[in-house]
């Protein structure tokens, strides 16, 4: 310590220059590991699955399913416990304060059952909540209790404008749930199929988990028999029609943005080899001006093991400063939660 208090600005130079190559190597690991390894963030998320639709014939190789698909896709198939449907829009909330809009989603009542969260306080939907006609309800986003209303658990059974419509807050769920994206607010999908006309409509997202036991191959075997029996009866709409099955957790990362992600790592990694590099060049440059106290220790009697460990004891010290300033910034970033929303909003885009 006493050597490195010595050459204040030098020291200066190296612990910064360490921070910020480690900060923002760790802020863009956290990112790149969030979006693109660490999965859902709930148990058995493995089992998770996208399907979607796709007609070979045409060279379509995803779209969305049409609410009259899902329905039938749900009583026919026998590989997933449930399948359940969302599509993503916009949800304006409007109570005794002034309206807000915020990212929704409108999920089919089991949505959260295939999942395995339930809300923290309050209920969540149930099978009535999304038949057409039914009350309006809603389920905020932690997030967004804490910001519009405190806090309170006197939101639970609250009158609200819910879109234009008279409904209720039925409960909050967990804080950093932002399932099927990034959503705030949830409310009950409801969709009258018998008044929609086949292909007509809103189209879905369609997800479930997989049973025990059952693969992906197996899930796409059975679905090819099941598309195939409805290319068969609608031959207009379905003609073509194939079903596609995929890990969730990889559907909402396209190629594109993954080698962006990937790119900005490597980047950041190189800015911070650079840093090393430079704060190495700063010490040799250093040492070179401490050959006249390296000579006068060597004559009285130093080793070179223990001039060496001098050496290496302060680059460590200096490592170690600069490794916990570095985890300093990249707490005070927060990319993955908080000021890394519009980053994440912007990787999480379907091709």
């Amino acid at each position: 310590m006493r050597g490195l208090i010595k050459n204040p600005s030098v020291s200066v130079i190296a612990v910064v220059a360490l921070a910020l190559g480690i900060g923002f190597t760790t802020v863009m690991f956290s990112i790149v590991y969030g979006a693109l390894y660490r999965g859902l963030p709930f148990e058995g998320a493995e089992a998770i699955m996208h399907l979607e639709r796709a007609n070979p014939t045409q060279g379509i190789e995803s779209m969305d399913v049409t609410i009259h698909d899902y329905r039938d896709w749900r009583e026919r198939q026998r590989s997933f416990t449930h399948l359940g449907a969302f599509y993503q829009g916009t949800v304006n909330i409007r109570g005794t304060e002034r309206p807000d809009r915020y990212d929704g989603g409108f999920m089919t009542a089991n949505s959260f059952e295939i999942i395995g969260v339930q809300p923290i306080l309050g209920r969540g939907f149930r099978e009535e909540d999304e038949l057409p006609g039914s009350p309006q309800v809603a389920l905020l986003g932690y997030r967004v209790w804490q910001e519009r209303h405190g806090g309170s658990p006197v939101v639970l059974g609250q009158g609200v404008t819910i879109s234009g419509e008279l409904g209720e807050i039925i409960g909050v769920m967990p804080e950093d749930f932002e399932f099927p994206v990034l959503q705030e607010v949830w409310v009950p999908l409801r969709l009258d199929h018998v008044a929609l006309e086949r292909g007509a409509g809103q189209s879905l997202n369609v997800f479930g988990d997989l049973k025990e036991g059952v693969s992906i191959d197996q899930a796409m075997t059975e679905f090819a028999g099941i598309t195939a029996q409805l290319s068969a009866e609608y031959p207009e709409t379905n003609e073509g029609i194939t079903a596609s099955i995929g890990p969730y957790a990889e559907e909402f990362i396209g190629d594109e943005a993954r080698g962006i992600l990937l790119a900005m790592l490597f980047t950041v990694v190189l800015v911070l080899i650079i840093a090393c590099a430079n704060v190495a060049n700063l010490l040799l440059a250093r040492a070179s001006g401490r050959s006249r106290d390296l000579a006068i220790q060597t004559a009285m009697g130093a080793s070179r093991a223990r001039v060496m460990s001098q050496m290496i004891m302060e680059a460590g010290v200096l490592a170690a400063v600069g490794a916990a300033l570095g985890t300093g910034v990249a707490w005070s970033r927060r990319l993955v939660h908080g000021s890394g929303r519009p980053l994440r909003r912007h990787v999480l885009q379907r091709e």
